[in-house]
Parts: structure tokens; C-alpha cells; sequence
């Protein structure tokens, strides 16, 4: 990583906690991350599966080399991002933080039904689906 992209990504890191108060923004602590393409993997996982739900029909998503990103989520048209910074090969914090224009309860459930799917057995450690041959 450049020292350039590292400056970016911690002055972006650091206005998190501003964005989490900001109206429009909710942010959680997921906790460790392990690994990046480990929390990277567990990060698309908790989102496909989020959108793979019925009413998550026109949602989309996008991995880049540190974050997923989710668009159009429901309720409210919600978009969600899981971050898994990593320092010395190691995600110490996932964070996932959604944004949308109407009501906070949206934001908080989107991030809420997103942990709980970060956080089901089997989504630990493996970067492998839970159903793939070899498990």
C-alpha cells in the first residue's frame, strides 16, 4: 500500500466516528476481521447474503481491495459499506457503515440484520462458502 493510498485511508478512518453522528450515517463495530481477503470474503458473504433476500431485489454490490459496498438495500434505499483496514497483514476493527437519506431506523436495520449475518457460525476463518465441496 502506498504511503499516499495509507494517508487517505487513515484520514477517511478517522472521520468515521464523525460520519456515525452525522445524520444520514450509522456505523458499527463488527470487531476483528482476521486476515483482509479473510474480511474481505466474509464481508461479501454478509452482504450477498443480505441481498439475496426477497425484498433486496434491485440492490447491487462492488468489492474493492479493502471495502464492500452495497447499494439500494431495504428498507429505505440504504447504502452499505463493510471496511476491513488492515495493518501488518490483520483487520484489528470491521467496521460497516450505512447511509441513507430517510429514517435512521432503516440505516440501524440494514446494519443490524448485516451483523448478525457477520457473526452466524461458519462465517469465521474459512474464505470458502459454507456449502462447497471439502468442507
Amino acid at each position: 500500500m502506498t504511503a499516499l493510498r495509507k494517508l487517505a485511508l487513515a484520514a477517511a478512518l478517522a472521520c468515521l466516528p464523525a460520519l456515525a453522528q452525522a445524520d444520514g450515517f450509522y456505523t458499527s463495530d463488527m470487531g476483528e476481521g482476521g486476515a483482509p481477503d479473510a474480511c474481505i470474503a466474509r464481508a461479501e458473504r454478509s452482504l450477498s447474503g443480505y441481498i439475496r433476500e426477497a425484498q433486496n431485489a434491485g440492490a447491487t454490490m462492488a468489492t474493492g481491495s479493502w471495502s464492500v459496498d452495497a447499494y439500494h438495500l431495504q428498507p429505505g434505499d440504504v447504502s452499505v459499506q463493510i471496511a476491513c483496514p488492515y495493518r501488518d497483514s490483520h483487520v484489528s476493527a470491521a467496521l460497516v457503515t450505512a447511509f441513507s437519506t430517510g429514517p435512521e431506523s432503516d440505516r440501524i436495520a440494514a446494519v443490524e440484520a448485516i451483523v448478525q449475518r457477520w457473526n452466524t457460525p461458519g462465517q469465521q476463518g474459512d474464505v470458502r462458502d459454507p456449502g462447497s465441496p471439502g468442507k
